[in-house]
């Protein structure tokens, strides 16, 4: 139920979300600080990618084998378009194939996924991360669970959010033997989000 929930919301709210020369400066800075951190990173994996900009167009065009995954059939559509140099998959992160990559971003994206699955998506996470490998997932800040009716202004355009607080994730991370190498608060509104950039225990 939540995923055609948001499947849905994103097909309707796509171009509001994000138009096709939206610039995201703050992806594309995490992209470069992801970068300089594996620079020698030949494949990347963009969960919840969107339509595509900036995650997907910057690692391609920086030359890596770039994949993005979305639950949304109209962000995967202009993807395709908007950054074609990437590899696209429509469907849920948790059906999909345990390929291995260096990166891994997850920007804004688990946080629509029912957090009693948060964990299986951290552990499928840790499976495909290559040694040595950086990921950055967007957390909650505070635990909340719950939807919203005509998201960003558009009638019919519903959305479903999930989460704990980010003490439960570096917790949750720490027992998979992540190494949590930065715990970066994103402030929004009266709370935010964490993006916790995070690398296997070698």
């Amino acid at each position: 139920m939540h995923n055609q929930i948001v499947s849905t919301g994103y097909d309707k709210v796509s171009e509001a979300y994000r138009s096709d020369n939206d610039s995201a400066d703050k992806y594309i800075n995490w992209c470069k600080r992801i970068l300089e951190l594996r620079p020698n990173a030949k494949t990347a994996l963009d969960i919840g990618c969107g339509c595509g900009i900036p995650v997907c167009k910057y690692f391609s065009e920086n030359g890596l084998r770039t994949v993005g995954i979305d639950i949304s059939q109209r962000q995967i559509e202009r993807a395709e378009k908007l950054a074609p140099r990437a590899i696209y998959i429509c469907d849920d992160y948790l059906n999909t194939n345990d390929n291995q990559y260096d990166i891994i971003t997850a920007f804004y994206s688990i946080i629509h996924i029912d957090r009693t699955l948060h964990k299986r998506v951290f552990e499928k996470l840790f499976n495909q991360l290559s040694a040595n490998g950086i990921a950055v997932v967007t957390v909650g800040h505070e635990e909340w669970e719950g939807y919203e009716d005509n998201w960003l202004g558009v009638d019919g355009a519903k959305m479903y959010w999930s989460h704990y607080a980010v003490d439960q994730y570096h917790e949750m991370l720490n027992a998979m033997s992540f190494n949590i190498i930065l715990d970066e608060f994103i402030p929004e509104d009266n709370s935010g989000h964490n993006n916790l950039w995070i690398q296997k225990s070698s």
